[in-house]
């Protein structure tokens, strides 16, 4: 069963896209995915076709760094519902706790793991791809549909538990 993702993934492809001299409809039809996607952002739209679309927009704008350009003007909301509860944690690793309750709702595709290691703390991210997704371009794996490490936080760093 395919791996299906919010098509909040899509956050700033369009964008993204138009600034590379790129016609993001048309990339959305070559993967199968329904330019509908960009303006509706609860569709759930295959993990496969978001990767293998990044892939190609990379390519055809040589910007191996696509999908970190869409990812970043994200802001907090692309998450969904989820991110009225991340706006309300108290700490930045209270919101990076929430994010790992809740990825089920933000991307099914994604996993995070937090260590602690002594005055060190490690973040891990990990994906679930299909097999004809393994080669692809990971950078763009991670920024654009799996920014949840990297989307502000409005609560404050720092302390014991930061």
């Amino acid at each position: 069963m395919p791996v299906l993702l919010r098509a909040a993934t899509l956050s700033n492809f369009a964008e993204v896209a138009r600034q590379a001299g790129l016609n993001p409809r048309t990339l959305l039809r070559e993967v199968g995915l329904d330019p509908a996607a960009l303006s509706d952002s609860d569709m759930r739209v295959p993990a496969s076709a978001v990767y293998a679309l990044l892939e190609s927009a990379s390519r055809a704008s040589g910007w191996r760094n696509f999908g970190l350009r869409m990812a970043e003007s994200r802001r907090l909301a692309d998450f969904g519902a989820v991110s009225l509860l991340l706006a309300h944690q108290g700490s930045l690793r209270e919101g990076l706790e929430t994010t790992i309750r809740h990825l089920h709702m933000i991307n099914p595709a994604l996993t995070i793991e937090v260590e602690d290691l002594g005055d060190i703390v490690v973040i891990r991210e990990g994906l679930i791809v299909e097999e004809s997704c393994r080669r692809r371009n990971p950078m763009n794996w991670r920024s654009a549909p799996c920014s949840a490490c990297a989307t502000p936080c409005s609560a404050p760093a720092g302390g014991p538990r930061w």
